[in-house]
């Protein structure tokens, strides 16, 4: 995080986020040993982990995500503006600096790429402080039926208590995080709600995905851009990564699939039950 504040000219968060690494190194390093489980909620962080603290013991236990209630499946469809999401707490440095990204690179390389409309929901608090001049008029008024016109090309939503009709309306959710850790929880609920994803390779580490199979991976704003197109472009392409990717996560990130991993947690330490 610190190196991409310094990428993106931001010397003061670089700093902060500079520091906070080297207390949490030394945090590390003093307690960890001292613990008898430490949880991690992706492999990948317990391999890497693991490796730095052979003396610790690391057990996995993933973020989930409850499906909705059962509803009638989402029909994806060529027609129309392609309705992009992005879902975070823009107060986090890594989600505003996805949301810059997001609309100041792979917007402009979508209008390149087509003269389709094309409308971006930034949704989470503290995105009309953080996010405001990325709210833009769109081209053209565009009305779609059954909804209301889309005015601006970039909508900055704010917190919302029920995201389900975003994710009705939404075409792909979009991750296109640059840094960060652990596994990101937005891309489990868009699998819940049967939204295609496309994520940067760093956004999508921690879930066991596959590229082409659960979502789609791209790091740079062209190829980023040429995904969003392809999911919206390619119904069959949409409908198969949203079926499979709902049944990744029933396989492993619904609570039952917590409980199981919380209950291992505790599983041979003295004074515990299972």
């Amino acid at each position: 995080m610190a190196r991409l504040a310094a990428a993106s000219g931001d010397a003061k968060v670089a700093a902060f986020e500079a520091a906070e690494a080297k207390k949490y190194a030394v945090a590390a390093k003093r307690y960890l040993a001292t613990f008898d489980r430490v949880t991690v909620c992706a492999a990948d962080d317990a391999t890497r982990l693991g490796a730095q603290f052979p003396e610790a013991t690391f057990m996995v236990v993933p973020n989930g995500c409850a499906p909705p209630p059962a509803s009638s499946a989402r029909r994806p469809l060529r027609e129309g503006p392609l309705r992009v999401l992005l879902v975070g707490t823009f107060g986090c440095y890594v989600n505003r600096d996805a949301a810059f990204f997001l609309c100041r690179d792979v917007l402009p390389a979508l209008r390149r790429l087509t003269g389709r409309q094309i409308q971006i929901d930034l949704v989470g608090s503290g995105g009309a402080e953080a996010l405001g001049e990325l709210s833009t008029p769109a081209r053209e008024p565009l009305r779609v039926p059954g909804t209301t016109a889309l005015s601006p090309a970039v909508k900055i939503h704010d917190y919302v208590e029920d995201l389900g009709l975003l994710y009705s309306l939404a075409d792909v959710e979009v991750v296109p995080l640059r840094a960060g850790g652990g596994t990101r929880i937005k891309i489990l609920e868009a699998f819940a709600h049967g939204v295609p994803v496309v994520s940067t390779r760093i956004g999508a580490e921690g879930i066991s995905v596959a590229d082409g199979k659960h979502l789609l991976l791209a790091d740079d704003a062209e190829a980023f851009a040429r995904a969003c197109l392809q999911v919206k472009e390619n119904p069959e392409l949409a409908c198969g990564l949203a079926m499979r990717a709902s049944a990744l996560l029933h396989e492993r990130y619904i609570p039952a699939r917590i409980v199981d991993a919380v209950s291992a947690l505790y599983a041979g330490i003295e004074g515990h039950e299972p």
